[in-house]
């Protein structure tokens, strides 16, 4: 907890000291010259407009739109220095770049795509997340953590081939010791394992260097994004999905993290309620495809889907 307090605290006073000297530099330049304040107002509008028109989700983007409106000095700098970490970050590239090698494998089929095209919201969904619809599935849901987790111990018991965890938290404690109790016997099995944890999500949760701990024990680890204090506002994109995929037969995903809290063996915030699924069938392609395009995007190399030292030939043969 004292890392976790201490690397919060560098990567602090870096994205805050970054954030000071741009104020200062604006403060500086718009008493000396009147003619930097006006284009500065002109391109306050600017980015307001291009921030409506250009934003695919709302709810992120209109905190800064209010920022912008009411607070046009400290908006348009936080704009700017957030576009251009945006644009210098080499993690974006790289996930950009493998999005695009992956699309070829998100293939939507032409007779489902024929049954919802009068079916706008199914249309827009598609068309904005990027992956196809699929038919031949089984979910179940969970209202609870608990419930889930209890189905989830089960299947990676059952895993002949590989396993693959993608979670914003992990935290140590009965959840996490069960399931890497159950890793660590499948490596010894010779089953592929692969886990993606985001740094800032297990900050306070998980100690500097856990990813290479996990390799050590032969779990192959990446830890999203990793906190730097030069890397500025950057640091706020973040990997927040919660994903399990076991031979490519079953994926799990929801709203549930690998923590105590979210199966209720521990209660510091009260009866913890997040909803669960598991996914049997077509749909968990999806899923391995999304997995893997962030593994090799964050691996700096592309490695070909088909051919990651697994089989998936069922997964392939399914989508035939």
């Amino acid at each position: 907890m004292k890392s976790a307090v201490i690397r919060g605290i560098i990567v602090g006073i870096g994205i805050l000291f970054q954030i000071v000297v741009s104020v200062w530099l604006y403060m500086f330049l718009i008493d000396k010259l009147w003619l930097f304040h006006l284009i500065f107002s002109f391109l306050e509008i600017v980015i307001i407009v291009g921030v409506i028109k250009y934003s695919k989700n709302y709810s992120l983007t209109l905190p800064l739109i209010i920022i912008l409106l009411f607070f046009p000095l400290i908006g348009t700098v936080l704009y700017i220095v957030i576009h251009q970490n945006k644009n210098n970050s080499k993690i974006l590239k790289k996930i950009i770049e493998s999005e695009a090698i992956s699309k070829k494998y998100l293939t939507q089929d032409k007779k489902i795509k024929e049954e919802i095209k009068e079916k706008s919201d199914l249309r827009y969904i598609s068309d904005f997340a990027g992956f196809p619809f699929t038919k031949n599935n089984d979910v179940t849901y969970y209202p609870l953590g608990e419930l889930a987790f209890q189905d989830m111990i089960k299947e990676l018991k059952k895993a002949k081939r590989y396993i693959f965890l993608e979670y914003f938290i992990i935290n140590h404690g009965a959840m996490w010791d069960t399931i890497l109790k159950v890793l660590e016997e499948k490596v010894r099995q010779g089953i592929e394992v692969r886990v993606i944890y985001d740094d800032a999500g297990c900050i306070a949760t998980l100690e500097k260097g856990y990813d290479q701990k996990l390799e050590k024990m032969g779990i192959k680890c990446i830890a999203f994004n990793k906190l730097n204090p030069i890397s500025g506002i950057i640091m706020n994109y973040r990997d927040h999905r919660k994903i399990l995929i076991i031979d490519g037969k079953i994926a799990f995903s929801g709203g549930i993290n690998i923590a105590d809290e979210y199966i209720n063996v521990k209660s510091p915030y009260g009866h913890w309620k997040d909803n669960g699924i598991k996914v049997e069938g077509e749909a968990v392609w999806s899923y391995i495809v999304m997995f893997l395009t962030m593994w090799n995007s964050l691996k700096r190399k592309i490695l070909i889907i088909e051919n990651i030292n697994i089989n998936l030939i069922n997964c392939l043969s399914m989508r035939e």
